[in-house]
């Protein structure tokens, strides 16, 4: 009997751990979805299953460690390229304002 109360036990909290683990991929899924859907990166087929596992404790779809991985490198992409886009405008923008002190101190000798 010691044995079957065990086994129970094992497979209760098993149960529970492997819930919380889907909630957890689930949350992380929205939340890399939310970060993809404000650089307008388009998300993975939901057919593809090779991308996309369905939770078997809660009612819904989560990124497999390879759909999240490859829509996480696309985010950080256009991150970057974001960025990229910006520090490009830094140093002419300060040249400019170097240039335009330095003509302001020549103007008021």
């Amino acid at each position: 009997m010691p044995r079957l109360e065990a086994q129970q036990t094992w497979e209760s909290d098993y149960s529970e751990l492997r819930m919380t683990d889907e909630q957890i991929d689930t949350l992380q899924t929205r939340w890399l979805i939310q970060k993809a859907l404000r650089y307008k990166i388009p998300l993975p087929r939901h057919s593809d299953d090779e991308l996309w596992e369905e939770a078997s404790y809660l009612s819904s779809r989560y990124l497999t460690l390879k759909g999240f991985s490859q829509l996480r490198a696309a985010v950080r992409a256009e991150q970057k390229e974001q960025q990229d886009m910006i520090l490009r405008w830094i140093p002419p923008i300060v040249g400019l304002l170097g240039t335009i002190t330095e003509l302001v101190a020549v103007l008021k000798k």
